[in-house]
């Protein structure tokens, strides 16, 4: 039994894979020397395919890999802009709170209408002199606060972000159909050898990588066109 380096170095130089065309067109030639014809044709046939399996298991382990992490990172933006929706409206009626405190405390049972600058008016009213708009007002604010539900219609971009973590979560491809290289031709065990006595060279059209970078394109292209859809 030859040692394994033998093995591989007599494999290297029967297998032999090389481009040809330009670079657009990515087309490959692969050589396979051997003393038997037909089992060298069988040969050439196994590896393509073996080759093509690992190939496309590959690119949809990727696909589907990244699918799961953009979607837990939408779930993980969408906890952190509900976590933050909930804070902002507990310090809203810890505000209204101590609004209500000044207004039931001086007596302002309605909104007091302040002079001046009109466009300073909201901003003013909000902050510092919300005791102004009167503790009816600010009663009704704090009642309805407690007793919201959720925060979610108040979330911009909510439902966004959520279509597009379920458009990722349940992404599926279908690879029953999905081919990442093909044959310029078929393979055919030739009449004589190629170099007598040496080698039989079997020429079989290449491994398409233009059709591997065709299947992520398309991939990338539908999910760039439902992020877009939904940003």
């Amino acid at each position: 039994m030859l040692p394994e380096n033998d093995v591989y170095r007599t494999f290297s130089r029967a297998f032999v894979i090389t481009k040809v065309g330009d670079a657009t067109s990515a087309r490959y030639l692969m050589s396979i020397s051997g003393t038997d014809a037909a089992a060298t044709v069988k040969l050439g046939e196994t590896l393509a395919e073996t080759a093509g399996a690992m190939t496309k298991d590959e690119l949809l382990k990727n696909v589907m890999s990244d699918a799961a992490l953009r979607a837990t990172m939408l779930s993980k933006e969408i906890a952190g802009k509900r976590e933050a929706a909930h804070k902002e409206r507990e310090d809203r009626l810890s505000k209204l709170k101590e609004a209500l405190s000044i207004a039931v405390g001086v007596g302002l049972k309605k909104s007091l209408l302040l002079s001046g600058n009109a466009s300073e008016f909201p901003s003013r009213m909000d902050d510092d002199l919300a005791y102004m708009r009167g503790s009816d007002a600010i009663q009704a604010e704090i009642s309805n606060l407690l007793k919201r539900e959720s925060d979610d219609p108040f979330i911009g971009n909510l439902r966004q972000l959520e279509e597009r973590m379920r458009f990722y979560r349940d992404l599926r491809i279908e690879d029953a159909n999905l081919k990442v290289y093909q044959w310029d031709g078929a393979l055919a065990v030739p009449d004589k050898p190629v170099k007598p006595r040496k080698m039989l060279i079997l020429v079989a059209a290449g491994i398409a990588g233009a059709a591997i970078g065709l299947f992520m394109a398309l991939i990338n292209f539908f999910v760039r066109g439902k992020r877009e859809r939904f940003a």
